[in-house]
């Protein structure tokens, strides 16, 4: 169980040791749902994180320029390459739950607005924005969240959710609902990403480092598949956490990225850039 709590600054009125606290406790949370497959165990963590308020995702995600939160979130499972998506959501603070249940209840892979937000009514997950106690003042500096695991069936599954870009057009919708650019599962291993998402998409990030898993190792196809975009646009503000059946591996270009891991052997958390990316990986490993 791997997950991060968005690419960014995570600088100002911050206080990153409970970032971290509370990413540690979603990856235990999800370790704990793994015994339900890596499918369940990437929406508990994510929701975690969505329900905390101290992400960019959620109950603590930024507004656009109306002054409205809208949410995307997306989940996949790599056994059946099942996909399950929503964008523009407004009165959903848990949308990853309801990315699921497109993935499983519906023929679709991606509902935005008003037909998501009836999915929600019609499955319990709607309430409106003025009844959640929100944080979207709380100053963070992240970006989106992600998780990826490997079930003990060898299933990978990935998960994104985010508020997007502060101030961004209404209805405008990035990378994390977008199979491939801002997560990704297979047979090979899962990712999830975060940064800029009109260059994630463009790049297909996650999709391109489980596919570099076919001739690569983890770290290597982490690093490529940030590099690659970094070289593509001249510059990158962006971070990927990949799962693999050797381990887990991080690719980062951004200044700092919270991360943790949880397994049987205990959980841990890093804010990676902070510490070098290579010590963050093996401290990780020890415990996947």
């Amino acid at each position: 169980m791997l997950l991060h709590g968005g690419a960014g600054s995570w600088s100002g009125k911050v206080d990153v040791e409970r970032v971290l606290s509370k990413v540690e406790e979603c990856a235990r949370m999800g370790r704990y749902a793994l015994g339900g497959g890596a499918l369940a165990a990437v929406e508990e963590s994510v929701a975690c994180m969505e329900s905390s308020g101290l992400f960019n995702a959620g109950v603590g995600a930024v507004t656009n320029s109306a002054g409205m939160v809208e949410l995307d979130a997306g989940i996949m499972d790599g056994a059946r390459r099942g996909a399950g998506a929503v964008a523009c959501v407004r009165n959903v603070p848990n949308p990853i739950r309801l990315a699921r249940r497109v993935m499983e209840e519906t023929p679709h892979v991606l509902l935005v607005c008003e037909g998501a937000e009836d999915l929600a009514r019609a499955r319990g997950l709607w309430s409106p924005q003025s009844s959640w106690k929100w944080s979207a003042s709380s100053g963070h500096s992240g970006d989106t969240v992600g998780a990826v695991a490997l079930d003990g069936s060898g299933v990978f599954a990935a998960a994104t959710s985010t508020g997007g870009i502060r101030g961004k057009m209404p209805c405008r919708v990035g990378d994390s609902p977008v199979p491939g650019a801002g997560y990704y599962a297979g047979t090979e291993g899962a990712a999830s990403a975060t940064g800029i998402g009109e260059m994630i998409m463009v790049e297909l990030v996650s999709f391109r480092a489980v596919e570099l898993l076919r001739n690569a190792e983890a770290h290597r196809a982490a690093e490529e598949a940030v590099g690659a975009l970094e070289r593509d646009f001249g510059w990158g503000n962006v971070g990927l956490i990949l799962m693999s059946r050797s381990g887990p591996a991080i690719g980062l270009s951004a200044k700092l990225m919270p991360v943790a891991a949880a397994s049987d052997s205990g959980s841990a958390s890093a804010l990676a850039g902070e510490m070098k990316v290579e010590d963050v990986e093996r401290r990780l490993r020890g415990l996947l």
